[in-house]
């Protein structure tokens, strides 16, 4: 047996490898998209970053704390800021993984276990090949969605699982999350009103931070959700319906969306079999199963498309329950005896993935070093060499378009590139 002092420090040990891992991993992603877009915004060098934030939310979206974070680290005047989006994002990433396991185990088996082993193996399998983790590499899509999820499973561990009482952490998360996103509201807000049914009928006590999260949480929710803004997005993409009207005009073809959506609906249907299956709580298991099924309902309502990133935080509510009721069946006994099987498909997925990052960082690198040739030179329209990425990967990174004669082409996919020429002082950019 390991002395208390040694375990603690295999464990710091643990917890710095997977840190490490991913931080190298969000060094060799490079800007793209809309990181380039809000750096460009220069929000918070310019002074205007409360001006940006009353401007979504009066005429593009109710969102706050997520856009917030945004505009204060994509700025180009100040470079470094993005380096603190690496580490942020590689301290989430170690969160989720830490903090789910403790959710799904409740302590009851140590990161230094074999189950440990097998659940990340389980983890980096699922999300690798989903790709979430490819997205949560996004810097953008980190900030405004991977942040937030490892907050909720930090949260929910820290405040209901181990029950630690703090009123101002309470209220803090509440607001935080409220005002996050439209799809973080519906399904936060799912989830605590099917816990405090759950609870009423048990005749079971609320955990004592409940109200003091929930009050603050619906509060935010509800300032996010009439925002102006929001009304006006949601109306553009209605085209004049109401949002019952076009759920029930469309209801065949949402849910036609969704299950051909395989990484959603297979864990969907995989996880409300697990409690069918395994919760002997016949209580637990209807109002368990009611809630996933309204959980996945809410993606009906969400009228910004049903990306990856939107699919994030649903993918990781099944993969949670699936793997709470697959290590308390008879299958973990299995497991153990696998043991060896997991440890060497862990070392393959971390080595594949991680391998696959380390090229792009080099061809970005390479690029960089043509950049700088061109500033130097007072180029502005220049042709920067493809970046050479191998297919399926599941890493995510979009590159620039060639040049072309058409315009139309140009107007439609060429928005990377003029956000990537405005941010590094050139008049045009294109692949070759």
């Amino acid at each position: 047996m390991l002395s208390t002092k040694s375990n603690i420090k295999y464990q710091v040990f643990v917890y710095l490898l997977i840190f490490t891992y991913f931080l190298i991993i969000n060094l060799c992603q490079p800007l793209m998209m809309d990181d380039l877009w809000r750096s460009n915004v220069n929000a918070l060098h310019d002074g205007t970053v409360w001006f940006h934030i009353r401007s979504d939310y009066f005429y593009w979206t109710g969102r706050v704390s997520a856009q917030l974070l945004v505009y204060l680290f994509f700025n180009k005047s100040y470079p470094f800021l993005i380096y603190i989006v690496d580490i942020v994002n590689a301290l989430a990433l170690t969160m989720l993984i830490v903090y789910l396991y403790k959710l799904i185990f409740r302590n009851q088996a140590s990161i230094l276990s074999r189950k440990f082993v097998i659940y990340v193996c389980l983890f980096m399998g699922y999300f690798i090949g989903n790709t979430f983790l490819g997205n949560a590499m996004w810097k953008t899509i980190g900030i405004q969605y991977l942040w937030g999820i490892s907050l909720i499973v930090w949260g929910f561990y820290f405040l209901f699982a181990e029950n630690n009482h703090s009123r101002i952490l309470s209220i803090i998360l509440g607001i935080f999350l409220g005002l996050y996103n439209e799809a973080f509201f519906m399904v936060v807000f799912t989830i605590c009103f099917y816990y405090v049914i759950h609870q009423a009928i048990k005749k079971d006590k609320l955990n004592q931070n409940t109200l003091y999260f929930i009050i603050p949480f619906i509060v935010a929710g509800i300032v996010m959700m009439a925002a102006p803004g929001n009304f006006a997005r949601t109306s553009g993409m209605l085209a004049g319906q109401s949002l019952l009207g076009y759920i029930f005009h469309n209801l065949f073809d949402i849910t036609l969306k969704f299950f051909s959506k395989f990484e959603l609906s297979l864990p969907f249907i995989l996880s409300v079999f697990m409690v069918f299956a395994f919760e002997k709580d016949i209580k637990t298991k209807v109002l368990t199963i009611l809630c996933l099924v309204s959980v996945s309902l809410t993606t009906f309502l969400i009228m910004f498309g049903l990306e990856i990133r939107v699919e994030m935080l649903y993918m990781l509510i099944y993969f949670y329950i699936i793997c709470k009721y697959l290590f308390r069946s008879g299958f973990s006994y299995l497991f153990d005896k696998l043991y060896l099987f997991f440890a060497l498909a862990l070392l393959f997925f971390v080595v594949k993935f991680f391998y696959a990052y380390l090229q792009l960082g080099y061809y970005n690198h390479l690029r960089m070093n043509e950049v700088r040739h061109y500033q130097q030179a007072g180029n502005k329209d220049i042709l920067l060499t493809k970046l050479p990425l191998r297919a399926n990967t599941k890493i995510i990174y979009i590159d620039l378009i060639p040049k072309s004669d058409d315009p139309e082409y140009i107007r439609k996919w060429g928005w990377n590139n003029e956000q990537f020429a405005q941010y590094y002082g050139f008049d045009s950019v294109f692949a070759k």
